[in-house]
């Protein structure tokens, strides 16, 4: 009985997705990691965050407050500007084309902050960011959550 306890206790452990190491892979798959966005080659403790995303899908994401908390969720600060701002002139720096008045009431711009940048990124402030890896997870991310007319801009800043 003792061992049937120990067993019983390490699976309740493994079904709570916050604590679990085996079973991690087999709620990978329930939720269908890997795919374009989410990868299995992190860390437990990210990996984990990428099921709790999965399964979650935050009920939906539509307002600002609701991608404050995505981003939140996976360590960054991020801010906000309107794209209408960047497509009138005279022209403001980053200066960005948009097409359409109705591509740019549709779209998002959002200014990851304190992304801890690696040490290759460009040290002066420029629109394009020379460390991809965390701006691409989260455009995948945003872009899955997101309302499906809704267009998703990402820069890293530092």
């Amino acid at each position: 009985f003792y061992r049937i306890q120990v067993l019983y206790n390490h699976l309740y452990g493994e079904m709570d997705i916050n604590q679990a190491n085996n079973l991690l892979v087999e709620w990978e798959k329930s939720v269908g990691i890997p795919d374009s966005c989410f990868t299995n080659t992190l860390s437990l403790e990210s990996r984990r965050r990428q099921v709790l995303l999965k399964f979650s899908k935050f009920g939906g994401v539509q307002t600002k407050e609701d991608f404050i908390r995505v981003i939140n969720f996976f360590g960054f600060q991020a801010s906000f500007s309107s794209a209408t701002q960047f497509s009138k002139l005279p022209a403001q720096f980053p200066i960005m084309f948009s097409g359409t008045s109705l591509d740019v009431s549709h779209t998002i711009n959002i200014n990851i902050v304190d992304a801890g940048l690696a040490a290759e990124s460009f040290p002066l402030p420029y629109p394009i960011p020379f460390s991809e890896e965390e701006g691409n997870f989260l455009q995948c991310v945003l872009e899955a959550l997101a309302p499906a007319n809704v267009r998703v801009n990402i820069q890293m800043v530092s």
